[in-house]
């Protein structure tokens, strides 16, 4: 998978971020005419889109634990 890393100061953002996210936050994943943002609806379209290796576990219980340590890690 080809992608490009942009560091963004989150204490002074380009506009360019407002208007991918009306939230004004990162992360933000563009791809073509597809934009995305929040961390875990970014983290199950690149497990959709490139399933191997897969990002989240095949175990249903592991896959909710990941989760949670996610959300957790999030707020």
């Amino acid at each position: 998978m080809d992608f490009e890393i942009l560091d963004v100061d989150v204490h002074s953002k380009q506009e360019d971020i407002a208007i991918m996210n009306p939230y004004n936050e990162v992360p933000v994943l563009v791809e073509r005419d597809l934009t995305l943002y929040e961390s875990n609806i970014i983290n199950e379209y690149i497990d959709e889109r490139f399933p191997h290796p897969q990002l989240m576990p095949a175990d249903p219980v592991m896959r909710a634990r990941t989760r949670l340590m996610l959300f957790n890690f999030e707020r």
